[in-house]
């Protein structure tokens, strides 16, 4: 029966010898040197060399993770709820009133037309 070796997970063993990619991409960096040719010479992709960069300035968002918060409209009605439901419900209304003078504008129009 022959062992089989079992896969190594992780990083490759060593990669971190000489700082991190992120490290290097400081360093650099600070020389002032183009994002395109410090992640051509590190080995890494434009868009790390732009987050190391954004992180440096401190000016970068801040990542929000998990699910987003409810928005201002879906809140449990109270005293203004009430307020903005009743004029919701009276604007309604006053669409309605609108649209059914117009019907009964084009039901006349259409009348005196087939007379």
């Amino acid at each position: 029966m022959t062992s089989k070796k079992k896969a190594r997970r992780g990083r490759p063993a060593g990669s971190t010898v000489g700082g991190s990619k992120s490290d290097k991409i400081r360093e650099l960096l600070k020389t002032g040197m183009p994002a395109g040719a410090i992640a051509k010479q590190v080995g890494a992709t434009t868009g790390l060399v732009y987050n190391v960069k954004s992180r440096m300035s401190g000016t970068g968002a801040a990542r929000r993770t998990g699910r987003p918060q409810k928005s201002g409209s879906a809140k449990a009605p109270g005293a203004n709820g009430l307020e903005q439901l009743v004029t919701a419900v009276q604007a309604a209304d006053r669409e309605r009133a609108g649209m059914r003078a117009a019907l009964e504008r084009i039901r006349d129009l259409v009348a005196s037309a087939l007379a």
